[in-house]
Order: C-alpha cells, then sequence, then structure tokens
C-alpha cells in the first residue's frame, strides 16, 4: 500500500511539475519576447537581468526542494521547502509594480518655499533657527516637518 501511495504522490508531483515549468515557460517568452506589446508598455528585459533570474531561480529551488521533500518526507526538507517558498512570497511582495511608482529623492528633500526665502535673504545661514511643530510628531510624513541643517557651499 505505502509502495501505491508513494508511485501516486511520484506520478501526481511529475505531472504538476511538467504542469508548472510550461507554465513558468510561456511566462518567461511571452516577458522575454513580446512584452513591449503588454498595455503596461514594460520594455524588452533581457533574460540576464535580475528582473528575470530571481523568480526563475525560485522557480527551479522550489520545484528541488518539493522533489527533496517527497523523496524524504523529513521535517528539515519541509523547513527548506516552507524557506523556499517564503523568500518567494518575500520577492514578489518586494518588487510588486515596481515600475508604477515613480520616487524623486531630490523633490523630497528639496527645500519649501519659506526656507527658499529664508536662504535667499540672509548672507549667514547659521545666525537663525527654523522652529517646526506638529500636531503628531512622529506621524505620517513627520519627517517633512523636521527642520533639515543648511546646505554647505
Amino acid at each position: 500500500m505505502d509502495h501505491l501511495a508513494k508511485c501516486g504522490r511520484t506520478s501526481a508531483l511529475r505531472i504538476g511539475a511538467a504542469l508548472f515549468t510550461v507554465v513558468v515557460l510561456c511566462t518567461l517568452i511571452a516577458y522575454g519576447f513580446f512584452s513591449r506589446h503588454f498595455a503596461s508598455g514594460a520594455p524588452l528585459i533581457s533574460l540576464t537581468n535580475l528582473e528575470a533570474l530571481i523568480p526563475l531561480f525560485f522557480f527551479f529551488a522550489s520545484l528541488a526542494l518539493l522533489w527533496n521533500y517527497v523523496a524524504r518526507r523529513s521535517r528539515f526538507s519541509g523547513a527548506l521547502l516552507v524557506l523556499a517558498l517564503l523568500g518567494d512570497l518575500i520577492s514578489y511582495g518586494h518588487f510588486l509594480e515596481w515600475r508604477a511608482y515613480t520616487f524623486s529623492i531630490a523633490e523630497r528633500l528639496s527645500d519649501p518655499p519659506s526656507v527658499k526665502y529664508i536662504k535667499e535673504r540672509e548672507p549667514d545661514l547659521n545666525s537663525f533657527r527654523i522652529i517646526s511643530h506638529s500636531a503628531q510628531p512622529y506621524g505620517y510624513n513627520y519627517e517633512t516637518y523636521l527642520p533639515l541643517p543648511p546646505k554647505k557651499g
């Protein structure tokens, strides 16, 4: 009975791995060669770019660790499989829509109009201090209320 169950698991794993490999290959071909036709307007990605290599790494790692878990059925191989899947989910969540948002650090750190006015009028930037006050000193975007030190030069 155990031999039949093991054969059933192995054949199910082979079919699942083959289907999953077909899905990954189709996705890889679509993004590698036809991504300029997508609605997002993303440029063609190189298959040597980390944007393609990281998901491929997690695909192969998950597949190898799944085969290892089915063959050994130990706690250690199960823990490795869970860690690989957790790493895959973390990388997916971290890099999801990373091209959709623009972020400019120069714009975020630029001086507000009042500070620009003072810097234009005051020859010695060390002769005054700016005091800021916020109703929520550590709330959302509290760093915009903190005075930055004057730029040297």
